[in-house]
C-alpha cells in the first residue's frame, strides 16, 4: 500500500471550507483511490499546518498515474495562490498501520 500525504500552511483569510471541499471531490473522480481523507487543524498553534491530504493507494503505479491524472491537477490550480508552506512524504508499506497521536 502507499500511502500519500500533503500538508499545507494558508495565508489569513484562505478559503479552508472551499478547499477542502475541492481536495475531497477528487475521490469521485480518481476511481483507485482507495481511500482519501482532508483534515483542517483544530489546534492553530504556530507549529501547525492548517490542512492535510492523505490518499492511498494499492500500487506505486496508481500513485504515479493520480500524478498525471486531470482530476488530481485541479486543486493545484488554486492552492498555491492561497498557501504559505507545503510539505509532503509518501509511505510505501505491506500493511499501513494507523498513525498513533503520540504526546510529549
Amino acid at each position: 500500500m502507499i500511502v500519500h500525504l500533503v500538508m499545507w500552511k494558508f495565508k489569513s483569510g484562505a478559503p479552508l471550507k472551499e478547499i477542502k471541499s475541492r481536495l475531497e471531490g477528487m475521490k469521485g473522480k480518481i476511481g483507485f483511490i482507495l481511500d482519501l481523507e482532508v483534515g483542517v487543524d483544530i489546534l492553530r498553534s504556530e507549529r501547525s499546518w492548517d490542512m492535510s491530504l492523505m490518499v492511498k493507494f494499492s500500487t506505486k503505479k496508481e500513485l504515479e498515474t493520480y500524478g498525471t491524472h486531470p482530476a488530481s491537477k485541479l486543486p493545484g490550480k488554486f492552492i498555491p495562490q492561497a498557501q504559505s508552506g507545503e510539505g509532503m512524504i509518501t509511505l510505501g508499506q505491506d500493511k499501513f498501520l494507523p498513525l498513533q497521536v503520540l504526546s510529549f
